[in-house]
């Protein structure tokens, strides 16, 4: 991928971030379900072990209860490790103040 549309990815998702960490501050709502919205678009995004999920369930023949068990641990887990960090980097902020 060229430097350039990274840098330009990486800017508009900056960007984004930041205007939605100060909508949340300010209390809205609808922030708050759009970040939901990207958040469901960033897991359709390449990676994520999908594929590596799907060749297992494929191998294996398994039932659709066990891959719905299996999607809803990764997305607790994702988002649980998410929270983890966001929570380590305030804390270490905090601290250098």
């Amino acid at each position: 991928m060229p430097d350039w549309l990274i840098s330009a990815l990486s800017g508009l998702q900056r960007s984004a971030v930041v205007g939605l960490a100060a909508e949340l501050r300010s209390g809205g709502f609808f922030t708050a379900v759009l970040a939901f919205g990207l958040g469901a678009l960033h897991a359709l995004t390449p990676g994520h072990g999908k594929a590596a999920l799907a060749a297992y369930f494929l191998g294996r023949e398994a039932k659709l209860a066990t891959g719905i068990r299996v999607a809803v641990a990764a997305a607790f887990l994702h988002g649980s490790s998410v929270g983890n960090r966001v929570g380590k980097n305030r804390s270490c902020k905090e601290r250098r103040v």
